[in-house]
């Protein structure tokens, strides 16, 4: 495989951007009332493990317009070390564009440890 040597990036990846939102204390979804929210794609995940080792890594994506949500993916984005380049979409009303909210389970119940954001924690602490 031949590498291009003068590239300005290490890797340049198109994604959608969105919300994930997990309940605290590895709670069941439909028992918390506390959630925390994340900033993610696979895609994203995958470029920050490249922009920690200190290579430069852009994200191509799309952002609503003035949405706290759009400041929130922009600002985690930046303090995982990753540039974006996006159009800025105007939302276009009530029934307009929205970023995508995702709402998981902590890894625990009935789909088995492993599922949605996991936790290093041993079983006998729990």
């Amino acid at each position: 495989m031949q590498l291009k040597e003068n590239a300005v990036y290490a890797l340049v990846v198109p994604t959608s951007m969105g919300v994930r939102i997990t309940p605290v204390n590895f709670q069941p979804v439909h028992c918390s009332n506390m959630y925390y929210m994340q900033a993610t794609s696979a895609e994203t995940n995958v470029a920050s493990v490249i922009s920690y080792l200190g290579l430069r890594v852009k994200v191509l994506t799309a952002f609503v317009k003035d949405s706290p949500i759009a400041r929130f993916i922009k600002d985690d984005l930046a303090s995982r070390h990753i540039e974006y380049e996006g159009k800025e979409v105007p939302q276009g009303g009530p029934w307009g564009y929205r970023h995508q909210f995702n709402i998981a389970d902590m890894g625990f119940g009935v789909r088995g440890r492993g599922s949605g954001m996991t936790v290093p924690v041993k079983w006998e602490e729990l």
